[in-house]
C-alpha cells in the first residue's frame, strides 16, 4: 500500500538514514520507525549508552506522556463496557480528589480538569515516589487552578489519577490491565508498566527517571519503536476500542497549554498536530533523557515513532517526524 504521497518505504528509509546522520555527534542516539501503508522499517543511529552500545531497533525505552494515549484507551474501554460513563464525577472512585470539586472523566482525559501539571518535587519525595494516592490527595488540598472545563492545561496528575481510576474500577493493578487489555491483543510483546529501559537518558549526563515511579498513568510505560507502532496501527483499526469511540477519542476538546510556549489541540488522550504534508493524530513525550514523538497522518496512509535519549532534540526530533510523515 502506497501512501497519498505515493513515496516507498525503501525511500523514506533512506530519507531517514540521510537526516539522522545529520545529528551525529549532536544527538547522542535515536531511532526511527517510519511505516507506509502496511510496511514498516526501522532506522537506528548514534548510541542507546554514550561511549559503550551502539543504538539497537529492538531497544527498549520510556515512551513518556505516550502513555497517555495507552490509559485513554483503557479508561474508554470501561466506558464502552458501562463500567463508567464519560460525565462521570471521578471523586466517585477518587476521593483524594473531593477537595478539587467536580471534575469529569471526559475533562480529565482532554486535560480541562483544573488539576495542577506536576505535584513539586519536594511533595512528591513527602509522600513517596510510588505513592500515586498521596500525590492525587496533595492535588485535592491544593484545589483547582481554574474552574473544570472553562481552559485546557496539560496536566501529569490528571492521567495519573485515570490509572487510578481503571485500577480501582477493575479491582487490578495499572500494569496488569494494560497488559491484559491493551499490550497483549496489540502484539506488544515488550512492552511494561515501568522497568529499567535499556536505553540510557542523557540531559547532558546520564538521567535516572523518577517520573516512571510517581504518574504511572501519565508517562512510565517502557517499550520499543515496534510496539508503539502496533499500539497506534491496532488503536486506529478498531481492535481494541469500538470505531465510534476511536472518533470521539480523536475529536478535538479544544487547545490544551502544553507548556508555557506552546498549546495543542487535545482530544482524549490524543494531540493533534500538523506537518508541512497535512494534519496528524497522535502524542509527543518528554522525559529526563528522552525526546519522544509518535503520529500518524490523519488519513493514516504513514505513521512514525521516534526517540531520541537526549533531553535538547525537540528540533531533530522534529525533523525526522517531517522526514518520515512527508519526505
Amino acid at each position: 500500500a502506497a501512501s497519498s504521497s505515493a513515496a516507498s518505504i525503501g525511500a523514506v528509509r533512506d530519507s531517514l538514514v540521510e537526516r539522522l546522520a545529520v545529528y551525529d555527534g549532536i544527538v547522542t542516539g535515536a531511532i526511527a520507525l517510519a511505516r507506509v501503508g502496511d510496511e514498516t522499517a526501522i532506522v537506528t543511529h548514534g548510541r542507546a549508552v554514550r561511549g559503550r552500545e551502539e543504538m539497537a531497533a529492538d531497544g527498549t525505552w520510556p515512551i513518556a506522556s505516550i502513555t497517555k494515549m495507552m490509559t485513554a484507551t483503557l479508561v474508554l474501554q470501561l466506558v464502552e463496557e458501562g463500567r463508567i460513563a464519560l460525565g462521570d464525577d471521578v471523586r466517585k472512585w477518587l476521593p483524594e480528589l473531593d477537595g478539587a470539586g467536580p471534575i469529569t472523566v471526559e475533562q480529565l482525559l482532554s486535560h480541562r480538569s483544573g488539576l495542577l501539571r506536576d505535584p513539586a518535587l519536594g511533595a512528591i519525595e513527602r509522600v513517596g515516589f510510588a505513592n500515586t494516592a498521596g500525590i492525587l490527595e496533595l492535588a485535592g488540598e491544593r484545589g483547582p487552578q481554574y474552574a473544570a472545563g472553562s481552559e485546557g492545561q496539560y496536566s501529569n496528575i490528571g492521567f495519573a489519577g485515570l490509572g487510578v481510576l481503571a485500577e480501582r474500577v477493575l479491582d487490578q493493578p495499572l500494569g496488569e490491565a494494560l497488559r491484559e487489555r491493551i499490550f497483549e491483543p496489540a502484539g506488544m510483546s515488550s512492552s511494561t508498566l515501568g522497568g529499567r529501559p535499556s536505553i540510557q537518558g542523557y540531559d547532558p549526563k546520564p538521567v535516572t527517571n523518577y517520573y516512571l515511579e510517581y504518574v504511572p498513568g501519565a508517562g512510565s510505560v517502557v517499550s520499543t519503536v515496534a510496539d508503539v507502532d502496533a499500539f497506534m496501527r491496532a488503536l486506529w483499526a478498531g481492535d481494541l476500542l469500538d470505531p465510534e469511540l476511536v472518533a470521539d477519542m480523536r475529536e478535538s476538546r479544544g487547545l490544551v497549554q502544553l507548556n508555557p510556549f506552546r498549546r495543542v489541540d487535545y482530544g482524549l488522550g490524543v494531540m493533534h498536530d500538523k506537518v508541512t504534508c497535512g494534519a496528524i493524530v497522535g502524542h509527543s513525550g518528554r522525559i529526563g533523557g528522552f525526546t519522544d514523538e509518535a503520529w500518524t497522518l490523519e488519513d493514516g496512509s504513514r505513521s512514525v515513532v521516534v526517540t531520541a535519549n537526549d533531553q535538547e532534540a525537540d528540533s531533530s526530533v522534529r525533523s525526522i517526524v517531517e522526514t518520515a510523515l512527508c519526505g
